[in-house]
């Protein structure tokens, strides 16, 4: 380490870098959004799928059956677009100049069906992200591998952020069909002033917004 470069802290993790770049961190520290829950509506089209008005009215068949009888279909080519996934996605451009990557979670035992038809939707539906990431381990893409720097995770389940905050990454709680984007502003202005402002002035994290609230339900889904 020369003494251009500098130490920082987040959550507790020490990070270095040159003193340099700290005016291109905002552009290293990448923003990962999720699909089902946060730009795509999975349980509506579940409700369709199954033909009932609400999936909760699905008699005697359980969630954990409903997901088991999507394996190998086309369901996820299928979902609705949130009303407001489109300036979900601009507004998190707006922080990173243009980039943003997908970090979505595939049904259980059904990888590449489900990334194929995930990767069908994005096209079909005109989002185009740097990069689609279909995985059961989100977290492992919570940390730069080559800075350390924290990257950003915007999705709906606590189980996934607990798990990526868990790693040195950023949470930020987000479900589409309760809350305004206003919350996402706010979680990106939260994480970035924490990034930025590791450069040795402000060394204490503010982040890490992992609401507790519950979910409609405990799937296989991420």
């Amino acid at each position: 380490m020369t003494s251009s470069d500098i130490i920082f802290t987040v959550d507790n993790i020490k990070y270095w870098g040159n003193t340099n770049d700290w005016d291109n961190i905002k552009m290293t520290s990448r923003i990962y959004v999720d699909m089902d829950g946060v730009i795509a509506d999975f349980f509506s089209a579940l409700a369709e799928f199954r033909k009932v008005n609400h999936w909760k009215d699905q008699g005697e068949i359980t969630l954990d059956t409903s997901i088991k009888d999507l394996r190998g279909t086309n369901f996820f080519e299928t979902l609705p677009v949130f009303p407001f996934a489109k300036k979900l996605v601009d507004l998190v451009k707006s922080y990173t100049g243009g980039d943003y990557y997908i970090n979505t979670s595939p049904l259980r035992d059904d990888l590449e069906n489900s990334r194929k038809y995930k990767t069908k939707w994005l096209e079909k539906h005109d989002f185009k992200p740097n990069d689609i990431i279909v995985t059961k381990r989100k977290e492992s893409y919570a940390v730069d591998k080559q800075t350390g720097i924290p990257n950003i995770l915007i999705d709906d389940r606590p189980k996934n952020l607990e798990k990526w905050v868990a790693r040195g990454g950023i949470g930020i709680r987000y479900q589409a069909n309760e809350d305004s984007l206003d919350l996402i502003k706010k979680g990106l202005d939260n994480a970035y002033g924490t990034i930025v402002n590791a450069n040795g002035r402000n060394t204490e994290s503010k982040v890490t917004q992992v609401d507790k609230k519950s979910m409609p339900s405990e799937t296989e889904l991420g």
